[in-house]
């Protein structure tokens, strides 16, 4: 019997591990080859981002939405709600920058309120001047951020963020009615003749002040530009968006009508310590609103000076005048109130607001409520 050659056996192993070899290969080319493709994808995707057009927002986008104070999420959140049956189809999430109990105007964002605030890829913008490095970084960094300034509502108004005639008393006018009253010693002249300069200045000031969505017809205008936005994304929701608008709007109208059938009846002046009610002023002069304001400038504390000259204002009143605070002009409002009281033997009536609490026009309430007791009395 003949031995088998092993010849045969040895080629046919050696043709195996020459296929083995090359099928190794094979893979390791296509590996590349897919994260190659795979950079690729991320660098157009990156280009894109870089290079994003916004004026065509793609529909159907799932939004994570970022604004300044909560008053401006409030609007969105209460926009973007939907029927209990759709909300697991929501495509709006929404958080603000800062908190109701923040003063903007002194606060800076922490890492991570930034990093959330990155995250997001719509922001409605109000004009606070700690939003303007977020701004030029979103500009520089994050240009697939669109950026929606709720200022654009000025466009079409004739009380642009820019006017400086906003109907606050004139110190000039005041000095007039002093000496009427018999308030015209050497003292006070001095004192008035400094509040004239001041005046002239405060057309500057004035034209810096951004609490523009106190009054209630541009609260309303903003939720008209958020919702617009909004069903650019989602036209499918539009019925609904409106319909949240709807509500907005008749709470508006509300408030607006008690604003001026109580000012009509009754003109009113309102003393605040921070220059937040100008544009309040704005809106109902006509019907008898004024405002006279302790500080005319939003981030600087008021000087002794200042302060002397107000409470020389409040206390030239017949009756005690309203005064309308925040939640951070505590030590401030306790001075003028026991100075006042040291003088008078009467307390001052005061209304704490706070402008960037969710529920603005609940704050708004708050005013037009004690002006209707205080009329009563």
């Amino acid at each position: 019997m003949k031995n088998s050659s092993p010849i045969p056996k040895i080629q046919f192993y050696l043709k195996i591990q020459v296929y083995i070899v090359f099928l190794s290969l094979l893979f390791n080319v296509n590996n590349i080859v897919l994260a190659r493709n795979d950079n690729q994808v991320a660098a157009n995707v990156n280009l894109k981002l870089a290079a994003v057009d916004h004026s065509n927002p793609k529909t159907n986008t799932k939004l994570n939405i970022s604004s300044p104070i909560p008053v401006i999420d409030h609007l969105i959140k209460t926009i973007s709600r939907l029927p209990e049956k759709r909300t697991t189809r929501s495509y709006v999430t929404s958080s603000s920058l800062f908190k109701a109990t923040d003063d903007p105007h002194f606060f800076s964002v922490t890492p991570q309120k930034l990093k959330e605030f990155y995250d997001c890829n719509l922001y409605f913008s109000i004009g606070l001047e700690v939003e303007t490095p977020l701004l030029k970084k979103i500009r520089t960094s994050h240009p697939e951020i669109r950026v929606v300034s709720l200022q654009s509502i000025f466009s079409d108004d004739a009380h642009s963020i820019n006017d400086s005639d906003h109907h606050v008393e004139s110190h000039e006018k005041e000095t007039s009615d002093h000496k009427k009253n018999g308030h015209d010693d050497a003292e006070e002249s001095h004192d008035h003749a400094e509040e004239s300069h001041d005046h002239a200045e405060e057309s500057h000031d004035h034209a810096e002040n951004v609490h523009f969505w106190i009054d209630p017809i541009h609260y309303k205008k903003i939720a008209d530009l958020i919702a617009d936005t909004l069903i650019e994304y989602h036209p499918q929701y539009k019925k609904y968006y409106q319909k949240n608008l709807v509500v907005i709007d008749n709470e508006v109208k509300k408030l607006d009508k008690r604003f001026k059938s109580t000012l009509v009846k009754n003109k009113s002046t309102l003393y605040t310590l921070h220059p937040l009610l100008f544009y309040l002023a704005d809106r109902y002069h006509s019907t008898g609103l004024k405002v006279v304001s302790l500080n005319n400038r939003n981030h600087e504390a008021p000087t002794p000076r200042e302060i002397k000259s107000f409470l020389t204002r409040i206390k030239s009143q017949a009756a005690p005048p309203l005064l309308v605070v925040t939640p951070h002009e505590t030590s401030t409002l306790n001075f003028i109130q026991k100075q006042y009281k040291a003088t008078t033997s009467q307390s001052l009536p005061v209304v704490e607001i706070n402008p960037a609490l969710p529920n603005l026009l609940s704050e708004l309430t708050k005013i037009i409520t004690v002006l209707e007791k205080l009329k009563k009395s």
